[in-house]
């Protein structure tokens, strides 16, 4: 039997407040907290199935996703020229150019 339409709505808003909280945890000092492999997947797999695509041409959106990105490296203590290899790979995937 197939679940009436409003469920199965909620049961998708639900699952993407969820997505949200893990994108947007953080510790006890308000650091960003990184998520786990499975988390990454389950995230990426929601957005995948849900046709959610990054537009090369919406550059503010990317620089967003960098700047976080340069940030929790930092916070990591990755290197700058490891950081700059990072975001070459990203720019070549993405099609898009960051600053």
């Amino acid at each position: 039997m197939a679940a009436p339409s409003a469920k199965l709505g909620l049961l998708h808003e639900l699952f993407t407040d969820y997505c949200m909280l893990l994108l947007t945890q953080t510790d006890e000092n308000g650091k960003r907290l990184m998520l786990t492999a499975a988390e990454a997947a389950v995230v990426k797999g929601f957005l995948k199935d849900n046709n959610v695509t990054a537009d090369p041409d919406a550059a503010n959106d990317v620089k967003d996703v960098a700047n976080y990105a340069r940030q929790a490296m930092r916070d990591a203590g990755i290197d700058t020229a490891e950081m700059d290899l990072i975001a070459e790979d990203f720019q070549n995937f993405a099609g898009g150019r960051l600053q």
